[in-house]
């Protein structure tokens, strides 16, 4: 059994929900993630190109913790892993597979 440590309570978790034309979808997502009881978390949303609404649906949910990235054009799902990449690494964090983000210590 999974034993909490409390140590991890200081543990930033990266969420990365990337997104094209999802917006009631997305926004479930996201409210899901912010609704746990672990409250260090950001969400990082990259939104493909998406043309119904996505960033204003976003916008109605307020809370520090959304980071919210746009491509203007539609770059399909593997611009959207290295757009990640990118970001994780620049705030010294290294993508480790599909659900994992970790320090780059």
């Amino acid at each position: 059994m999974w034993e909490r440590d409390l140590s991890m309570r200081e543990e930033l978790i990266s969420v990365i929900i990337p997104t094209y034309n999802r917006r009631d979808k997305v926004t479930y997502a996201v409210k899901s993630v912010l609704d746990q009881t672990y409250s260090n978390i950001e969400v990082i949303i990259i939104d493909d190109a998406s043309t119904d609404n996505t960033e204003a649906e976003i916008k109605k949910i307020k809370d520090d913790r959304i980071r919210y990235i746009y491509l203007e054009k539609n770059q399909k799902c593997w611009y959207k892993r290295s757009q990640w990449n990118l970001y994780c690494i620049s705030r010294q964090r290294r993508y480790m597979g599909k659900r994992k983000i970790t320090n780059a210590d």
